[in-house]
C-alpha cells in the first residue's frame, strides 16, 4: 500500500472537518487527507455533521474522509435536503 493510499483510509478526525469547513467557506475544491473534495460536497458534509449529536459526531470522525462525505450525501438525498438534478446541453 502506498503512502497516499494509507493516508486516504486514515480516520478523518476533527482536522478533516475543519478542512471541509474551509473548503465550503471558500467555495473551492480542496484536498483532505489526499482526497479531492468539491465545495458542494464539503458544504453538505458540514451541514450533516453540525446536526449530529456529540456521540454520533465522535463516531463519524473515526471514518475515512471519503466515507464521511459519501455518508453525508446519502443521508442528505434520503432526507430530501438536496435535489440531485443532472444538467446537460441540448443541441
Amino acid at each position: 500500500m502506498t503512502k497516499i493510499e494509507e493516508t486516504r483510509i486514515q480516520p478523518g478526525g476533527i482536522e478533516a472537518i475543519d478542512q471541509l469547513r474551509k473548503i465550503a467557506h471558500r467555495h473551492e475544491a480542496g484536498t483532505v487527507n489526499e482526497v479531492l473534495i468539491d465545495a458542494p460536497s464539503a458544504a453538505v458534509t458540514i451541514q450533516l455533521f453540525d446536526t449530529l449529536n456529540p456521540k454520533n459526531q465522535a463516531k463519524i470522525l473515526t471514518f475515512p474522509v471519503g466515507m464521511i462525505v459519501e455518508t453525508a450525501w446519502e443521508l442528505a438525498l434520503k432526507q430530501g435536503r438536496v435535489e440531485f438534478r443532472a444538467t446537460y446541453n441540448q443541441t
